[in-house]
């Protein structure tokens, strides 16, 4: 919405932006100062508000990515007769690469972090909003300056919820402020791990976009990621591997040429650990 392309050169841009449910909670920072209540004004219905944008938080996702949690507030506007005021805040989750890159290719720093978001609320989350911007796409609106257009991105989510009510800091595994100190290496870590993790993770990650229930299924998935999680972090075997290689030669010589072919198809995996070995 917003840009006509002509072709599919056109549809690279450098930045990406989403508001994601629950995101504001988990960040957890806001920019309205905690007043001293006053009974007695408050009573009276004497009250004051004091609000002072946050400054974005910017992390490393990559060597040519850049990450951001970005602080959004309306103004609450000034009337000759002020009858209401209204500030609302809000927090996006913004990825700016060095590099043009295609819609996907954006869209999987939006579906990685939505899915560390979902670890940490322990909880579906989804996309509320998602925009594009790049150094291709320029506007100029009449001041003689040229000004990035926002692309934004026509989506559907199977997990919206109407009414849904977002989680609070203390229901949560675990919030930012619990992790300010680590979270720019955590979050890098997590990035750069992700594909080798993948696996393991979807499954860990499918009982949430099921509707969380908790199946037969679900358990068997659950074990499966932490077998897979163990294989792809932890080189182990049952023998170490030198020994194994002369213990396979040492049985091929003794055993008819017949049968060589079947062992070895047993030999490709009998040095890996079982499930009991991996979980132990």
């Amino acid at each position: 919405i917003g840009l006509h392309a002509n072709s599919s050169t056109d549809l690279l841009f450098n930045q990406i932006s989403s508001e994601i449910f629950n995101l504001g909670e988990w960040v957890g920072i806001s920019g309205f100062k905690r007043q001293n209540i006053n009974p007695e004004a408050f009573k009276n219905h004497e009250i004051i508000v004091e609000y002072k944008l946050p400054e974005p938080i910017e992390f490393e996702i990559d060597a040519t990515t850049t990450g951001r949690f970005n602080f959004i507030a309306n103004h609450p506007g000034l009337s000759r007769y002020q009858k209401t005021v209204t500030i609302n805040q809000r927090v996006e989750f913004q990825a700016i690469s060095a590099n043009e890159k295609s819609i996907d290719d954006l869209l999987k720093y939006i579906i990685t972090f939505q899915n560390f978001l979902t670890l940490a609320l322990y909880k579906s989350t989804y996309p509320l909003s998602i925009s594009l911007s790049g150094e291709r796409h320029k506007k100029d609106y009449g001041d003689g300056e040229t000004y990035k257009k926002t692309i934004k991105l026509y989506f559907s989510s199977q997990n919206f919820k109407t009414n849904e009510k977002p989680k609070f800091d203390f229901e949560m595994i675990f919030d930012y402020r619990r992790i300010q100190t680590d979270f720019k290496r955590i979050i890098k870590n997590w990035y750069s791990k992700y594909k080798l993790l993948e696996p393991a993770f979807d499954l860990v990650l499918e009982q949430f976009y099921n509707g969380n229930r908790f199946t037969v299924n679900t358990f068997l998935n659950l074990a499966q990621s932490a077998e897979t999680f163990h294989a792809r972090v932890h080189n182990h075997t049952k023998i170490p591997r030198e020994q194994y290689k002369k213990m396979k030669e040492d049985i091929l010589k003794v055993v008819p040429t017949e049968y060589h072919s079947w062992l070895n198809d047993q030999f490709n995996f009998g040095n890996n650990l079982n499930l009991h070995s991996r979980l132990t």
